[in-house]
Parts: structure tokens; sequence; C-alpha cells
């Protein structure tokens, strides 16, 4: 029979193991519900518009398998030999907020999205297709960035406000849910388990943040 301390070490690690995967369960439903938000807020702001949500590519654009969280198809409506008019990448992103963040996570999609979309460039009238990155920090105030990439995806600035309001106030009811957890969280630094659940990155001085209500 084991004894009580081998009992106690071989239980110890499925449990650690549980409640880190429980864990990044509730990161990853954090950003799912802000990616519910943003998507639905793009649908208002592009109601013509083909918004496709966490798929891969259709198969006559591309044959990868990557899935941007959101991309935006503008659909041709005269006759032309592309099917599109011009199409556009976003990627959600909730970082942790550190020096560089917004800078590393772009560059880390545009690296991640470029040839997928060089693809989709292909097949615009535009021939092109943008790639923006979205990032609500997990904590603290927004940052200017995310008024910046709202306003050049299309966003009116009158709905900016909004959207980073609501944005911020779902994050913060997912946080609610981390602290419930016993995952003691956030400030002054992440846990074991968001570190590998976000990308890791850095972030632009504070002094360019700003409220939620912008």
């Amino acid at each position: 029979l084991p004894t009580l301390r081998g009992v106690r070490d071989n239980g110890a690690a499925p449990c650690r193991m549980g409640a880190r995967e429980g864990s990044a369960r509730i990161y990853t439903e954090r950003h799912d519900a802000g990616l519910k938000v943003l998507v639905r807020e793009l649908r208002k702001t592009y109601p013509s518009a083909e918004i496709r949500k966490d798929v891969t590519p259709p198969p006559e654009v591309s044959s990868s398998r990557l899935r941007p969280d959101v991309v935006i198809l503008f659909h041709a409506k005269r006759p032309s030999r592309f099917k599109y008019t011009r199409a556009m990448i976003v990627d959600f992103k909730v970082p942790f907020p550190k020096p560089g963040i917004y800078e590393s996570k772009h560059e880390a999609n545009v690296e991640k999205y470029q040839s997928l979309a060089d693809e989709f460039s292909a097949h615009t009238e535009t021939g092109t297709c943008p790639i923006f990155t979205l990032s609500i920090m997990s904590v603290g105030p927004n940052h200017v960035s995310a008024v910046n990439t709202l306003l050049e995806i299309g966003v009116s600035r009158r709905s900016v406000n909004r959207i980073l309001s609501d944005l911020s106030a779902t994050i913060c009811r997912q946080n609610a849910r981390l602290a419930v957890g016993g995952e003691r969280a956030l400030p002054p630094q992440l846990s074991s388990v968001e570190e590998e659940v976000e990308d890791q990155g850095e972030q632009l001085p504070l002094e360019e943040e700003v409220d939620p209500a912008f």
C-alpha cells in the first residue's frame, strides 16, 4: 500500500494541473467574451460585409489552417474578376499591460498572418488586406492605440467610446470570475497561467494610456 506521503504526492500534481487547466479555460473565455462584443460592433459598422469569426479562410482563397479572430470581406457588387472589393484581418488580444505590449502584439500578428493577408489581397479589387490588432488591457485603462485601431478599422468616432466601455466592462466581469476562482490576480503581475495563455509582449509608455471612457 502507498504511504500517506505517496498518496499526497501522487494526488497533488493532478490537482494543480486541474486548477491550471480551469484557469486557462477562464482566460480563454475572457478573450472570447470580448471578441463576441467586438464582432457584434463590427457587424453594426459593416452590415453588408461578410464577418468571419475564428474560422479558416474560404477554400477558393487559401488552404491555410490559420484562424484569425475576425476577417471582414466586402463582396464586389458589380461584375468583376475579383470576388471582393477589399478585405481586412482583425485580431483581438487581452494582454497584461507592460512596456511595448501594443507593438509586440501587432508585430507578432503581422508575422503570423501576412501570408494569409497576401492571399486575400490577390482576391480583392484594391489588392490589399490590412492586418489590425486590437488589444484591450486585462487590467487598468485602455491604451490610446485601441482608439486609433478602431478608427482605422472604420468604426465611427462617436461609437469608439461606447465600444471601448463595453469591452472593458466585459473584461472586468471575466476578471471577477478569475478572482472568485482563487486566481488572485492580476496586478502587480500576471499569474503564471495567464502568461502561458496570453502571448508575451511589451507595452507603450503609460502616459499614452487613456481611460476606458476615452
